[in-house]
């Protein structure tokens, strides 16, 4: 995970070279695309599950902090909202602003 928290970027090959020479194992590029998309999720996070707690969060701090405002400011990079999956487009539409 050390190497895709590092370089979010790195090629699949490129993953499975650096397994073979500081390890010497070798994995198919499968199995090897798998490892990086499960160590993305761990760094990353999963973008759905924290939009979910957004408004469980808000509804607790309100419930024991009476009189609390709460504004959320989310700010995506574009290359980033560029790469959102379906799911987290969904969630972001469904969000309603006046819910806080």
């Amino acid at each position: 995970m050390d190497q895709i928290e590092a370089n979010p970027g790195l090629p699949v090959r490129a993953l499975q070279e650096q397994l073979q020479s500081t390890y010497g194992v070798s994995i198919s590029e499968e199995k090897a695309f798998r490892a990086k998309a499960l160590a993305t999720k761990n760094v990353a996070g999963d973008y759905v599950k924290q939009y979910a707690a957004l408004r469980d969060y808000v509804l607790e701090l309100q419930k024991t902090n009476e009189g609390t405002i709460v504004k959320i400011d989310v700010r995506v990079p574009y290359e980033e909202s560029m790469q959102c999956d379906e799911g987290v487009k969904q969630v972001s539409r469904s969000i309603n602003s006046n819910w806080y």
